[in-house]
């Protein structure tokens, strides 16, 4: 708590006690970061200071989520199990998942996985890299965010997928702005514009869905 990792440290005391972790934990000196979850806390303290079984794994802003999964691949956790868990796995704790429409989309937490710099375990769990990614877009999509979504009457998803767009149609990120801004024109005018007319969204399509759908 002093050095800003929890806001909490009673709710945290019994969180440890309560699952009986606090036996666990040892002592040393450990890189901790303020978005990770009690859990995640928890696995670092037990498994000590001295691991070296960690990667760092940096994900840039416009990757796609198979793009995501492909460096996952390379030591922290197998890119389709990574799918698989994503696509079946039941997440609706998260509210933004819960919320999901009901569509045939072919990956329903593409755009969902947020861009920033990880720290993994080599072989961790698809279920624990996912939580990483999805506590983190938790706490970046905050009552901030959704009270705008709202004032605008777009839901969480809405903004995702605008958004996502968006950053495939800039290639610098001055240029959104102004992307967003006709785009936005677009979907307010339906009668002149019924169609969104973003190349990109059939780029997806080809890239990113064909090659791999049975």
């Amino acid at each position: 708590a002093e050095d800003g990792i929890i806001s909490h440290p009673t709710a945290f005391y019994y969180y440890i006690r309560l699952n009986g972790t606090g036996v666990n934990l040892k002592p040393g000196s450990y890189a901790l970061r303020s978005d990770m979850s009690y859990q995640e806390i928890v696995e670092v303290l037990s498994a000590g200071n001295q691991r070296e079984d960690v990667a760092r794994v940096t994900f840039p802003e416009g990757l796609s989520l198979r793009e995501i999964a492909d460096l996952l691949e390379k030591g922290v956790c197998p890119a389709d199990e990574f799918l698989e868990y994503l696509d079946t796995a039941d997440l609706s704790q998260y509210d933004f998942v819960a919320e999901l429409p009901d569509d045939d989309r072919y990956h329903r937490l593409e755009g969902y996985i947020f861009p920033d710099t990880y720290d993994f375990y080599l072989g961790e769990a698809p279920a624990s890299v996912a939580a990483r990614f999805l506590d983190r877009f938790e706490q970046v999509v905050d009552e901030e965010i959704r009270d705008r979504a709202q004032e605008m009457g777009m839901t969480i998803d809405e903004v995702v997928t605008l958004a996502s767009v968006i950053q495939a149609e800039c290639s610098y990120p001055s240029e959104m702005a102004n992307v967003s801004g006709v785009f936005h024109n677009r979907l307010n005018d339906p009668a002149n514009y019924p169609k969104l007319q973003s190349d990109v969204t059939i780029f997806y399509i080809r890239d990113e869905i064909l090659p791999y759908a049975g």
